[in-house]
């Protein structure tokens, strides 16, 4: 089989391919061993006609997991290998387009990490001026931020401009299972918690009714879907305030054309890099 598949037509095609990968996956490769497929039929057969004592239930648990985590593999690496051509010409690589979101957040977060701390420093800066000129972050009488961690955008000048506006300024801190955002009036109002992220020491908590919500992410694409580092914190928040306008800041480099995502994923309103405003104006080009 071809590993580049081209084609003209934009989508109609596209469970074709992905049927003949899976077909050819089932042929041309074993997902698991004969002896384990075997007794995953036979736990199931087992399971309908008796049912299974609680050590069976649990080999059987085992085994469909087994089984699923190595199919999930064998066609990863078969998406790899594939790529078709988009209607406007561009070349799309399937393993990207529909990758694992734990190896994206591997792969960006190794990406910021290897930036030049000159590069990562003049890629903020233009952020930050984007940002703070933005007319959401203008209108906006309240700013919920984040402190940057681990190579993220760099977000503190955001801050600073806010308090020079006259903005109440608010950060977050994960209590739990959830996240709030609570009052920060000066630096000294942010102390290491969790990680050494800095969080805010103060108890008086944000309403969430009005204001601008700086998203921070892993990764996102030119229709502003995010994939974040794997806890929800941001979708639950944002799901409770829904009136909360979003920005998320990141660099280029965290870019995608597309990614994988839920229909329950929420997603900013702009994404702001050192390059483009997200989603783009019409006209302008994906890099």
């Amino acid at each position: 089989m071809e590993n580049t598949l081209r084609h003209q037509q934009p989508y109609t095609d596209f469970s074709r391919i992905i049927r003949v990968k899976f077909e050819y996956i089932k042929e041309g490769q074993k997902i698991m061993d004969d002896k384990k497929v075997a007794r995953i039929n036979e736990l199931y057969h087992k399971s309908k006609a008796e049912g299974l004592t609680p050590e069976e239930l649990k080999e059987q648990q085992i085994l469909r997991k087994e089984y699923i985590d190595s199919f999930k593999r064998n066609l990863r690496g078969q998406l790899n290998n594939i790529s078709i051509k988009e209607k406007d010409g561009s070349i799309t690589n399937l393993g990207e387009k529909f990758g694992n979101k734990k190896e994206i957040r591997h792969k960006i977060i190794r990406l910021r990490k290897e930036m030049d701390p000159l590069v990562w420093q003049q890629a903020t800066n233009t952020i930050t001026e984007t940002v703070i000129n933005h007319p959401l972050f203008l209108e906006a009488t309240d700013i919920y931020c984040y402190a940057n961690y681990n190579g993220e955008t760099g977000t503190l000048a955001i801050m600073e401009e806010a308090w020079k506006l006259g903005k109440s300024v608010w950060f977050p801190r994960v209590e739990g299972s959830e996240m709030n955002f609570y009052l920060v009036e000066q630096k000294e109002d942010l102390q290491p918690g969790a990680y050494g992220i800095l969080e805010p020491t103060g108890e008086y908590k944000a309403d969430g009714y009005d204001g601008l919500l700086i998203m921070p992410g892993v990764a996102f694409d030119e229709e502003c879907h995010r994939i974040g580092y794997g806890g929800g914190f941001y979708d639950k928040y944002l799901e409770k305030h829904p009136d909360l306008h979003t920005i998320a800041v990141a660099f280029e480099l965290q870019m995608y054309r597309e990614l994988p995502f839920e229909e329950h994923d929420i997603k900013p309103e702009k994404v702001i890099t050192e390059k483009h405003i997200y989603p783009l104006e019409s006209g302008e080009c994906f890099l």
